[in-house]
C-alpha cells in the first residue's frame, strides 16, 4: 500500500514553453499508468498542479542567450515573460500547496489530478469540451 504523488505544471496540455509542457502532459500519462499498474497492489498515484507559486522562481528567471533586441523573438518572449512574473507575484504561497499536499497524502483514496487554483481546474475542465483550435487563440490571446 503507499501513494505516489506527483507536482506537476500548472496546466498540463495548456501552455506556451514547448518542453515545460511536454514533460507536465509526460507526468500525467506516467501517473495514469501507475494508477492502472498500481490498483492491484494497492499503490495509488496523482498528480497536483499547483497553479502559480510566489517563490524565487521568478527573480531567477534567465533568457536564452540569443533572446536579445532585433531577435524576431524577442517581444514576444518579453510579453508573455512579463504575463508570467505577474501571475506568479500574486501566486499561492509553498506552504498553501504543502498543505494541499499534505491533506492528499491523509486522503482515504486520491483522485487522478488535484489543482490548487481553482482557475486552472475551471480551464482543464473546460479544456475538455473546447476544440483545441479554441484552446490555442484563448491561450495566444493571453501570452501574445
Amino acid at each position: 500500500m503507499g501513494k505516489t504523488i506527483v507536482v506537476t505544471g500548472a496546466t498540463s496540455g495548456i501552455g506556451k514553453e514547448t518542453c515545460r509542457m511536454l514533460c507536465r502532459m509526460a507526468f500525467d500519462g506516467m501517473v495514469l499508468a501507475l494508477r492502472m499498474e498500481g490498483k492491484p497492489f494497492g499503490i495509488e498515484a496523482a498528480t497536483i498542479n499547483p497553479g502559480d507559486v510566489k517563490s524565487d522562481f521568478t527573480i531567477n528567471r534567465g533568457l536564452a542567450n540569443a533572446c536579445v533586441q532585433g531577435s524576431p523573438y524577442y517581444e514576444h518572449s518579453m510579453k508573455s515573460s512579463r504575463e508570467m512574473i505577474r501571475s506568479e507575484q500574486v501566486g499561492r504561497s509553498p506552504e498553501e500547496i504543502a498543505q494541499k499536499i499534505l491533506q492528499m497524502v491523509r486522503a482515504r483514496t486520491l483522485n487522478p489530478k488535484y489543482f490548487g487554483e481553482t482557475k486552472y481546474k475551471l480551464v482543464m475542465i473546460l479544456k475538455s469540451f473546447m476544440s483545441d483550435r479554441i484552446v490555442e487563440t484563448l491561450l495566444m490571446k493571453v501570452y501574445q
